[in-house]
């Protein structure tokens, strides 16, 4: 009956992920007469990477992608930086019963099988990487005593979580074997161990460089050996990394399910951050015609041109721009005293705003991204700045990352693009205003600057790896929420949290463990209370900051002239 049962969740799981793989694979396992013996791992880690795609896009969608500042204010606790103690407690839940309690069932019962070597390394690192989205959200959590049978569970602290994670997946770099044995239904990546050995060294990197600023030794250790194993980091967009779902509706893609088939109402739907998209037109870039849909509104503007044929004389026109970004949250601050009717969004519905890609990112197979090769490009580049290997200069995985990133979307220009001032390597440019001149896209000459920038602007919709590398860098200013939650008492703004809370039901449930992993967190267990991971913030003092409603985000955005506006066949009128 076990046997059974795992066929048929074989069975149900085979449309997600590389369908191919899995019709080819069946194939394979009619003609084997022990395919019985070997379906169990199969449907097993199936299961859990499925499970996994579920719960991260709930998570991406609910928390991250706001978090990263991608997607503009929704409605919803979460999004608003909030939360609520049924989504907090299902997310801890799937995490750990779904998710890595299943994973470490797969390697409790094969570990010590010689036969399933590559096989447990494989297991391992999915173990890996699910744990450092688990540490990195919610900070010390159960791992090492995660999944025996006490019922008081104890947690460890970030550096024991993540000196293991990094040594599992050390182990796998140097333990996988071309020639060993591979899962029969490979839904990653098809049987590939180098794929695998990827995989492992690529979030070696990438975890590494995490941990910068809180635990400095464990991160240039692990950075350095990842760095050192280059040609086992991705290399093309060939070999970028991803889950995606499948055409039955069990494996639909979490934003499909929510938002296209159940016709989600415009207060909910996600919409392109502002300041995301301020940042792609300040430097006309070529991507956002493949990320960003236009509004649904046009938003009419009114500025001041060169006329045709002059550089010096000026007219006043009035056109129309194709799309602007959602801010988040649609209050504002009182000591900042705006006036309304200078608001240039005043009028707008909640629906009319630009809204991300349909075509990548609601559908039912889009893809969840683990790793791709532009944002392993921005990270070599950042470990070369800080000396920690690579066979090119900062500079040249700079430049390389951008290119990668334009050919990821299939968009030309990228040379354009880096001869601009501020994107170029050595050059400043002062940006743009955000509506309320309390923030810019102004990058400065700063290396690193301009590797995290870059980094955030290629990783759309990667709202993990987006939000971890904000609050680890403190790099990238971003303007707050506006419109909280209510439950952040008495805030007219916050910001982006530090963490999330505890599943609500670990203090009555597992109370002795709950109390060990707060006092590793200091006592507090809230949003703001800050992970080691993290760099301690700066933070602005928003209120006294001298704001004002402006049009900065919208103007010249077809050009700086007449001229430019009839070349581009752009109605307008002369005023």
């Amino acid at each position: 009956m076990k046997i059974k049962q795992y066929l048929i969740n074989l069975i149900v799981v085979c449309g997600f992920l590389s369908a191919v793989s899995c019709t080819d694979d069946f194939s394979d396992l009619n003609k084997n007469p022990n395919a019985f013996n070997e379906a169990p791992i199969e449907a097993a880690f199936t299961g859990v990477v499925k499970n996994s795609y579920d719960l991260l896009g709930r998570m991406n969608g609910d928390m991250y992608l706001h978090y990263a500042s991608y997607n503009g204010g929704v409605g919803g606790q979460l999004p608003k930086y909030g939360y609520t103690e049924t989504g907090v407690a299902g997310m801890w839940a799937d995490m750990y019963v779904d998710v890595l309690k299943n994973t470490q069932q797969i390697i409790d019962d094969h570990d010590t099988d010689p036969e399933f070597s590559n096989r447990m390394h494989m297991t391992k690192i999915w173990k890996a990487y699910m744990f450092s989205i688990a540490v990195s959200t919610w900070g010390p959590i159960p791992m090492s005593d995660a999944f025996g049978d006490n019922t008081s569970v104890a947690y460890d602290n970030e550096e024991q979580i993540y000196t293991e994670i990094l040594k599992l997946l050390s182990e796998a770099v140097t333990g996988l074997d071309d020639d060993g044995d591979v899962f029969k239904v490979d839904v990653l990546f098809n049987k590939n161990v180098g794929s695998w050995r990827k995989l492992a060294n690529t979030l070696r990197l990438k975890i590494g460089l995490r941990l910068t600023h809180g635990f400095p030794q464990l991160a240039e250790a692990a950075v350095k050996a990842s760095m050192a194993n280059e040609s086992n980091l991705l290399g093309s967009n060939g070999d970028n990394q991803f889950m995606i779902g499948g055409t039955d509706e069990t494996s639909w893609n979490w934003h499909y399910n929510k938002y296209v088939f159940k016709t989600a109402n415009t207060d909910t739907y996600p919409y392109v951050n502002f300041s995301y998209l301020l940042h792609l037109k300040t430097y006309n870039d070529p991507r956002m015609d493949k990320l960003v849909e236009p509004a649904k509104k046009p938003l009419e503007i009114e500025e001041y041109v060169y006329a045709s044929g002059s550089t010096t004389d000026t007219i006043l026109v009035r056109y129309n721009i194709p799309k602007y970004g959602k801010t988040l949250g649609n209050s504002t601050i009182d000591d900042w005293n705006l006036d309304g009717n200078l608001n240039p969004y005043r009028g707008l519905d909640g629906g009319d705003y630009s809204q991300p890609s349909q075509e990548l990112f609601f559908q039912p197979q889009s893809r969840y991204y683990i790793n791709t090769h532009a944002e392993t490009c921005f990270m070599k580049a950042e470990a070369a700045l800080r000396g920690w290997g690579g066979s090119k200069s900062a500079q040249a995985y700079y430049e390389e990352g951008i290119s990668v990133s334009f050919s990821q979307y299939d968009v030309a220009g990228a040379d354009a693009y880096k001869a601009q001032d501020g994107i170029k390597w050595g050059t400043a440019f002062a940006g743009d205003r955000d509506i309320y001149a309390i923030t810019n896209s102004g990058i400065s000459a700063d290396p690193m600057d301009k590797i995290l920038r870059q980094r955030w602007i290629a990783m759309y919709w990667q709202g993990h790896d987006a939000w971890c590398m904000l609050k680890r860098t403190r790099g990238v200013t971003l303007p707050p929420h506006l419109s909280p939650d209510g439950s952040l008492v008495n805030a007219e703004y916050a910001e982006i949290p530090e963490r999330m809370i505890y599943s609500t039901s670990e203090p009555s449930i597992n109370s002795a463990g709950y109390e060990i992993g707060l006092g590793f967190l200091g006592g507090v267990d809230a949003t703001t209370t800050p992970i080691e991971m993290n760099k301690p913030g700066d933070f602005i003092d928003w209120p006294s900051l001298p704001a004002e409603y402006n049009w900065d985000f919208a103007k010249h955005w077809y050009g700086d002239s007449e001229d430019d506006l009839i070349a581009k066949g752009i109605p307008y009128v002369k005023l």
